[in-house]
């Protein structure tokens, strides 16, 4: 997706004329590049500052605009400033009838555009590349795709394990302040001790802060939970949507997150924000073999304990690459245990067959699970 068009659906969101259909796109642009949820929120949150201002404020939002627009103007990175910018928009505004509505539009258009050349220049001048002919380099990414388990050691010496069907971007090197990485997926990460240098992991509903420890995040976008576990150490979770709420977890600690779906209204279609819920369990170690279930995928083991037949449906699809489809609502909803390492797809059912019956038939690459 072009930057260009990037800002425009944002824009078009925050002002509630984005169609279903754009706002699908933005999701799905979100779901494939989580290191610009950041940007996105930046945005989001100079939209929503100005948003419970009455119109005596006016003036202070607009200097709060102009602000940014000269930030831009400051480091000398941009050909238009402030003073003309805003001219612009009151000249078209009179000119032509435009809604202040859509004026913020464009202002956030521009502001967007602006704030991409600051952080740009503040990467630039601040970062660990300061060469005057250097330009910032774009982050890696490293995909472990369905059926596929992956292992990778950052530029710190740090190591994370990737499950299947995740996707984890990061830097070629890591900045003097911070180790930030992102991820859409499963991980479970050994972290190079640093107190100097936090590392964390962005991810779609929380970021864990952590300096040096060994944790499990598991945080696909399109699941209805997220959560990570804690083996050693500490970390801090700041949870998106409750950005107040520091969690600190201590050793054997797992958060469980309810994954933030947004709600789009039927009627103005905005996303109407909804506080995720959460809880801090214990883990326990699994009876068979005294490991933590959450990790065992680290050892090739599918292990699941008290699962619904569709949850483990979307573990078995990501593990063996494979679409399932349960055309039975009871089947769905059964709990099930299960613990497979060396065994075929086929073999997994068969097993699973002998908890609940039911009946499979397998076509290409789509096992259809029935009564």
């Amino acid at each position: 997706m072009e930057n260009d068009r990037l800002y425009e659906l944002i824009s078009r969101k925050l002002a509630g004329e984005a169609t279903p259909e754009e706002i699908e796109e933005l999701r799905e642009y979100f779901r494939k590049n989580p290191h610009d949820q950041y940007f996105n929120e930046l945005i989001t949150s100079y939209w929503n500052s100005q948003l419970d201002k009455s119109e005596q404020d006016d003036a202070d939002s607009d200097e709060h605009f102009n602000h940014i627009l000269q930030m831009a103007d400051d480091s000398q990175t941009g050909e238009i400033g402030s003073h003309e910018a805003n001219t612009y928009l009151i000249e078209f505004e009179n000119n032509f009838g435009i809604s202040r509505k859509k004026i913020w539009i464009r202002r956030i258009t521009i502001a967007a555009s602006f704030l991409t050349i600051v952080l740009i220049s503040l990467w630039y001048l601040f970062g660990d590349n300061k060469k005057s002919n250097s330009s910032p380099a774009k982050l890696r990414e490293l995909v472990a795709g369905k059926g596929t388990r992956s292992r990778v050691v950052l530029p710190d010496n740090s190591i994370v394990f990737l499950n299947a069907d995740t996707k984890l971007n990061y830097p070629p090197q890591f900045n003097n302040n911070v180790r930030d990485v992102y991820l859409d997926g499963e991980a479970f990460f050994e972290v190079t001790k640093d107190p100097n240098k936090p590392f964390i992991v962005h991810t779609s509903g929380m970021e864990v802060k952590v300096v040096g420890t060994s944790f499990n995040v598991k945080a696909y976008s399109a699941d209805k939970l997220i959560e990570t576990s804690l083996l050693t150490g500490s970390i801090e979770v700041s949870v998106k949507n409750r950005p107040n709420e520091k969690i600190i977890l201590s050793p054997n600690e797992k958060l469980v997150i309810k994954n933030y779906i947004p709600i789009v209204s039927a009627n103005t279609e905005k996303e109407i924000s909804v506080k995720p819920e959460i809880a801090i369990n214990q883990l326990k170690p699994d009876a068979t073999d005294s490991a933590f279930i959450e990790t065992q995928w680290v050892e090739d083991k599918l292990v699941f304990r008290d699962k619904t037949f569709e949850e483990v449906a979307t573990m078995m699809e990501r593990w063996y690459d494979i679409t399932i489809e349960i055309n039975n609502d009871e089947l769905k909803h059964t709990l099930l245990n299960g613990t497979f390492q060396n065994e075929t797809i086929e073999q997994a059912l068969d097993a699973l067959k002998f908890i609940k019956s039911f009946q499979y038939q397998k076509t290409d690459e789509i096992i259809k699970i029935y009564k």
